[in-house]
């Protein structure tokens, strides 16, 4: 039990920090050289953060603390994203369909991305012989 709520707070902790470090700051939209608003975010931002949930994912997969971690990066993630888009000055009022994306595409990948990783450890784990270690 322990152990779980330890991977839940890490788990939780970084993706918050990934979240502040990569998308949180970013506030303003762009014209694009199509003349409508753009963004906030840039391609890379939303690719390093989907990269460090996965990686989440993956370390709990790994670790067998599958239900820890993906609760931890999907509860997490769009709750600071939730917060963020409801209080954004241009606020449009579709931050909720925005949150409900967000949760549901992390609620859908980050167990698939754990439990390939718990299967590719597990297989690793059996095929391991005492004789492969002499």
């Amino acid at each position: 039990m322990l152990r779980s709520a330890v991977a839940f707070t890490i788990s939780a902790a970084t993706t918050l920090a990934a979240y502040l470090a990569l998308l949180g700051w970013d506030q303003e939209k762009e014209t694009g050289p199509d003349g409508y608003l753009h963004g906030p975010y840039a391609a890379w931002q939303v690719a390093a953060m989907a990269l460090t949930v996965g990686v989440i994912a993956w370390l709990g997969g790994r670790y067998n603390r599958i239900p820890s971690s993906v609760s931890a990066a999907t509860i997490t993630l769009t709750v600071a994203w939730s917060i963020d888009a409801a209080t954004d000055v241009e606020d449009d009022g579709l931050w909720p369909l925005g949150a409900t994306m967000v949760a549901f595409g992390c609620a859908l990948a980050l167990p698939l991305i754990a439990t390939l990783a718990r299967i590719t450890s597990a297989r690793g784990r059996s095929s391991e012989s005492p004789a492969a270690h002499r």
